[in-house]
Parts: structure tokens; C-alpha cells; sequence
């Protein structure tokens, strides 16, 4: 962009105006310092050479809009345009290199921001290098990382301490929110509030002062450098299911918890077994109870009258056998029921006080 001609003229004017003002000062203070007879004999002398002398003017003059131009050219306007085209370089082309014009030292200057764009650009390229290569990486580990996830038989959901969901499989999507419903189904039903996604808050899926609580523990395990850092909690699912939480600590690069591995597990089935279970054993424990009375009984005959008959002897040894075959049958059938069912430990997790005052 070249500098408008009429700043140029401007310039030029302004600079002989003030020359003209500074000549005039001077002629006219160098007058009052003269004699008449000087005065007579410089003006003799003006008159004489008027012609050389106006020559000799109008080169200076000229000689004066030359540098004052060549000013202009090799500096002022030179740095101008520098000034413009590293606006350019720093806004929208770092690629863009300025040429070299003007005097020796606008040039070797223009040079000197050259290299430095130069090794700016090279930074960039090679910052913008790693950062990229970071977030392919970091995006196929999370990639690889939600694809195990899915493939998991458990339900599991990942989410930071401010308790917002960084990641879930479908299992526990369906364990936490249920299944699709239509409009009817979830029609004034509590279960329609049950939303599950990323980014959304898992306080409308599990109680806040509960995880509250759970992080509390946490912290705690990791402040006391417990290797065991998992608490385990239990909580309402979907359609009436019953769900026990393992949550696993989350840390970052300080070591310092920064969310949670929550598994899920369905034990409803599981309660509804131990139940049957129960009744099993109450089952188990009456036919006992009546076989062993009976071989009680039997053997209380026999020890009281020691001289009975053969025949009522053999009898009453008969029911001893009957009622011992009786419970051995009776425990045969319900070993393999408890071998179904099982009897299963679960982890419990301490709960506050306050807490527990809250829930009650």
C-alpha cells in the first residue's frame, strides 16, 4: 500500500514554509545587525547576481523535496508498510514474508522479522503438531476405552466428582433408566424422569448425598494410602430393580480423586432366590425335626423295655431306617437347590450417621 501522494506533498509544503519562516527570522535579524552602508552594498550586490542567485534557490529547493521524498521512500513509507504486512502475518498468513525495501537498515530489519515469523511458524506447526496427535491419541483411547466398556456384562458409568457423566455402556443405561417406554407407558410415571446421557448429572439417577458420602470415603481411603480404595453401596434401578454399586476411585496426575468407576449389579433375582431359599430351609429343617422325633420315639422304646419281642424289635428298627432314609432323601433334594441359589456375601459399605438420619 503505497502512501498517498497528497501526505507526501503536505510534508514537502509544510517543510518549506517552515524554511521560508526560518530565513525570513533570520534575514530580518541579520538586517537590524547591519549598517546603511552594508545594507547599500548587500543589496548592490543581490542586484548583481539576482539571476545565479534564484538559479542557486531553486536547486536548493529542489534539492530539498529530494530528500525530503527520498526520506519518504527509503524510511517512512517503508516502515509503514512493514507495520501493516506484520498485522497480516500475526492475524490471518503466518506464511506471508515481508519484502525487502527502502534503505539498508529497513531491509536487514525486514530480514530480522522474516526469521522470527519464520521460527514462529515452525512452533506453531510444531505445537499444533503434538497437540493434534495428543487429541488422536487421547480420542482413540477413549474410543478403545467406551468400546470395552460396552462389551462389559455389568453396567458401568464413568463421572467426575461435580457428579456429571463422562461415560456408560448400554447395560447400565438400561439398568438405571429401563428400556424404551412409549408415551403411555411412562405417562405420569416416575420412571420417565430416569434420563441417562453424557453430560447430564447422575444426581437424578442417584441420591446426591449418598455419592456425597461415598466420595467422602474415598478421599479418606486415599489420604490413608488404603490399597482397597472401592466402597460399595446399594440403590433402586429401573422397573423396580435392586442394584449393588462398586465404586471405583478415579485419580488424576496429583493422585487426587477426580470421579468414579460405578459398576452395577442386579440383584433382585438374587434376593428373590435367597428368599426361596429360606423357604427351603425352613422346609428342610420341619422334615428333620419329624424324622427325628420318630427315631427319637424308637429309640426311647427300645432302651426302656430292653426284653420286647423280636417282631416289635424289628419293627421299631424299621422306622429308625425309614426316618433316617427320609431326612437323607429330604437333604438330597435341596442340595442341589442350594447349589442354584448359593449363598452370596456382599460388601457393605460404612454409612454415616447423618446420612442414615436423612434417609429415615
Amino acid at each position: 500500500m503505497k502512501l498517498p501522494r497528497s501526505k507526501f506533498w503536505g510534508a514537502a509544503g509544510l517543510s518549506f514554509v517552515f524554511l521560508i519562516i526560518i530565513l525570513t527570522i533570520s534575514a530580518v535579524w541579520f538586517k537590524r545587525q547591519l549598517t546603511s552602508e552594508e545594507l547599500n552594498f548587500i543589496t548592490h550586490l543581490l542586484r548583481q547576481f539576482m539571476g545565479p542567485i534564484v538559479i542557486i534557490t531553486l536547486l536548493l529547493l529542489a534539492v530539498w523535496v529530494w530528500a525530503v521524498e527520498a526520506v519518504f521512500r527509503n524510511y517512512i513509507r517503508p516502515i509503514r508498510k512493514m507495520a501493516e504486512k506484520v498485522a497480516l502475518i500475526n492475524t490471518s498468513n503466518p506464511s506471508y514474508r515481508i519484502p525487502g525495501e527502502g534503505a539498508g537498515e529497513i531491509r536487514r530489519l525486514c530480514d530480522r522479522i522474516n526469521e522470527a515469523a519464520q521460527r514462529h511458524e515452525t512452533l506453531a506447526k510444531h505445537v499444533e503438531a503434538k497437540v493434534q496427535l495428543a487429541k488422536s491419541e487421547s480420542e482413540q483411547e477413549k474410543n478403545t476405552l467406551a468400546a470395552i466398556v460396552a462389551e462389559l456384562p455389568e453396567g458401568v458409568l464413568i463421572c467426575n466428582t461435580d457428579g456429571r457423566i463422562l461415560l456408560y455402556n448400554n447395560r447400565a443405561k438400561l439398568l438405571l433408566a429401563g428400556g424404551p417406554r412409549t408415551n403411555q407407558d411412562t405417562s405420569g410415571s416416575h420412571e420417565s424422569e430416569r434420563y441417562i446421557g453424557l453430560g447430564r448429572s447422575i444426581f437424578g439417577i442417584i441420591d446426591k448425598n449418598l455419592l456425597a458420602h461415598v466420595f467422602d470415603q474415598l478421599t479418606e481411603k486415599l489420604q490413608q494410602n488404603d490399597p482397597q480404595a472401592i466402597s460399595y453401596f446399594v440403590v433402586s434401578g429401573a422397573d423396580d430393580r435392586l442394584l449393588r454399586v462398586e465404586a471405583v476411585s478415579v485419580l488424576n496426575q496429583e493422585r487426587q480423586l477426580s470421579g468414579l468407576v460405578l459398576i452395577f449389579y442386579d440383584i433382585t433375582r438374587q434376593l428373590a432366590s435367597d428368599s426361596d431359599l429360606n423357604l427351603a430351609l425352613q422346609a428342610v429343617a420341619r422334615g428333620f425335626r419329624a424324622s427325628l422325633a420318630g427315631i427319637r420315639s424308637a429309640i426311647e422304646t427300645i432302651i426302656a423295655y430292653p426284653q420286647m419281642d423280636i417282631d416289635q424289635l424289628e419293627k421299631l428298627k424299621k422306622i429308625i431306617h425309614q426316618e433316617s432314609i427320609r431326612m437323607g432323601e429330604l437333604l438330597e433334594s435341596n442340595l442341589s437347590f442350594d447349589a442354584k441359589i448359593g449363598l452370596n456375601q456382599w460388601q457393605l459399605t460404612t454409612i454415616s450417621a447423618e446420612y442414615l438420619t436423612e434417609l429415615l
